[in-house]
């Protein structure tokens, strides 16, 4: 079964601007998270990785890398990421 990406109660290829990129894979199951280790997902992903390879119960999911991420935010339009600029922080 495939499983699609929702943002919004939008499919992700609703997005002209998400084009995955060639590389590494956009989302990583929790093992392949703890073999990437945390410089590649980041300190919750990696021990999310750590608790499922170890038997521990989490859910469902996977991790974005950080640097995937990144290059999606560069494709994305200028005014679809404006609510951003609001968050405090």
């Amino acid at each position: 079964m495939t499983e699609v990406i929702m943002i919004d109660n939008k499919v992700l290829t609703d997005f002209p601007f998400l084009s995955i990129p060639a590389g590494p894979a956009a989302v990583l199951a929790w093992e392949e998270a703890f073999t990437a280790g945390p410089e590649t997902c980041g300190g919750k992903g990696y021990n999310l990785g750590r608790l499922h390879r170890y038997g521990f119960r989490i859910p469902r999911g996977g991790v974005i890398p950080a640097g995937w991420y990144a290059e999606i935010l560069k494709l994305a339009p200028e005014g679809a990421l404006a609510f951003i600029r609001d968050v405090p922080g």
